[in-house]
């Protein structure tokens, strides 16, 4: 069905548009109803920036956390994954040093989604595909009011029609200055619902942090010496054994592990490949367009420790699906250990909310009907497993962890139900994480309804 608009001169004049997407006829809806409330222009109350293009100098021993793209999400900004940015770049970029109450906007990638940077990104600077809006009245403009709105479906539409480009979609720093922002009767109301949803966020993360250590604490190796050492010796005959002759390998800390490990007397320490049913890794389907499909492709980057993110914006085609990828089809109580990058993130699949498939950097493990994923998923994301983990998988500069390498790693083994009653405590908290997980989703999304319902006109309901 055709869709066509009919606008005057004086109108493309004043945009200075050509494109004839920019004049659909939702576009200019929203846009009236925008600029029929009182409103203000991002570029009027705030300083807009962007990060430095080009070359930038990584350091793994900086503190200074390099924001791209992809760690703007919805509402919030996320550091877990970023790198860390040499001292000497931040400081010639200083006018990307983010501060707490800075609002992120992605320009590149996945258009118009912000964040509010908080104080445990801190110190951190951005790259050229995100914007940096520092409000200069945060009393009068909250910063989480404006990231609420921008998160909104009508806040997206004016950053999608605001954004340029055929096949990568980008969004200027003076097109982001052009952003509307309305002032509604109750955005303080809104802005004290999206921080609320912050706070549920970080009690979840705590939870998580939680199920990472209650496996070690309640075998009482919480207190376990991962200091990296700069020297050591080794004897040739476990070098030989091993079949390994990088030094990473043999670092003292993975043997305090090994001897922690048999200090507790476990039934025996087996490596994981006896535990399981199989074990596979995914794969890409040759020449597919990951943005074309109906079924959800998870990466490592959708794995963390204990969490998986299904809202992936990678897709196959059902066909590949049910046929080339048949293996990997998930289901509840699946195993994923990412193998690629951030290796030996471990979550166990629950909830899962439709069919959903992985790539290669993401192993699929089956376990013996006996073993507690749990279990198993708290273990290796335990410092203790991390360290083992750590210990096998191969690469320096991008990590790799083989499916052979990972089914060497060592696990202990002690009474069935006394493993099951420690799964069964891991599973009972990392529920309670994903439960405020949720909570706070829902809050977001109760505020940007709020907001959408009072620009629209309609009738909104209370807000608390």
């Amino acid at each position: 069905m055709a869709v066509w608009s009919e606008i005057s001169l004086a109108e493309i004049e004043g945009a200075g548009r050509l494109d004839a997407e920019y004049y659909q006829p939702v576009f200019i809806k929203e846009r009236a109803a925008l600029r029929a409330l009182p409103h203000v222009r991002l570029g009027d109350v705030a300083y807009v920036t962007d990060g430095q293009h080009g070359y930038h100098l990584v350091d793994p021993e900086s503190d200074i956390k390099h924001i791209t793209a992809k760690c703007v999400t919805d509402n919030i900004v996320v550091a877990d994954d970023a790198d860390r940015l040499a001292i000497e770049t931040h400081l010639k970029n200083m006018r990307s040093s983010l501060e707490v109450g800075d609002v992120l906007l992605q320009t590149a990638g996945t258009i118009g989604s912000a964040g509010v940077v908080t104080e445990d990104i801190l110190p951190a600077n951005i790259d050229q595909d995100v914007a940096r809006i520092c409000i200069h009245d945060k009393t009068n403009l909250s910063p989480w009011y404006v990231s609420v709105f921008i998160n909104s479906e009508l806040g997206r539409m004016q950053a999608a029609f605001e954004s340029t480009g055929q096949v990568q979609k980008h969004l200027s720093l003076g097109a982001v200055r052009k952003l509307i922002i309305p002032l509604l009767p109750q955005q303080n109301a809104v802005a004290k619902i999206a921080i609320q949803s912050y706070e549920r966020r970080l009690q979840s993360n705590q939870f998580y942090a939680e199920a990472e250590n209650l496996l070690l604490h309640e075998l009482g190796l919480d207190t376990l010496d991962l200091s990296h050492e700069l020297t050591y010796e080794r004897n040739f005959s476990e070098v030989a054994t091993a079949d390994r002759i990088d030094a990473q390998h043999y670092q003292p800390k993975f043997y305090r592990v090994h001897d922690a490990i048999a200090s507790l007397k476990p039934k025996a320490t087996v490596p994981l490949e006896s535990l399981l049913v199989s074990i596979t890794n995914g794969q890409t389907p040759l020449r597919h367009d990951l943005s074309e499909g109906d079924i959800p492709f998870l990466t490592a980057e959708h794995v963390l420790d204990f969490r998986i993110d299904y809202e992936s914006d990678k897709r196959v085609l059902a066909s590949h699906h049910v046929e080339q990828l048949k293996r990997t089809q998930l289901s509840n109580k699946d195993v994923l250990v990412t193998i690629k990058g951030r290796i030996g993130n471990v979550a166990v699949v629950e909830n899962l909310p439709r069919p959903t498939n992985i790539n290669q950097d993401v192993a699929l493990i089956r376990l013996r009907d006996e073993i507690h994923p749990y279990y198993i998923a708290g273990f290796l994301n335990s410092a203790a497993g991390k360290a083992l983990t750590e210990q096998v998988c191969t690469g320096q500069i991008n990590p790799f962890l083989g499916l052979g390498n990972l089914k060497s790693v060592m696990v202990p083994l002690f009474d069935e139900q006394y493993m099951s009653e420690l799964g069964d405590k891991i599973q009972s908290k990392v529920a309670e994480a994903y439960q405020t997980h949720e909570d706070a989703n829902q809050l977001l999304e109760d505020a940007k309804r709020r907001v959408e319902q009072m620009i629209l006109g309609e009738e909104a309901s209370h807000v608390a």
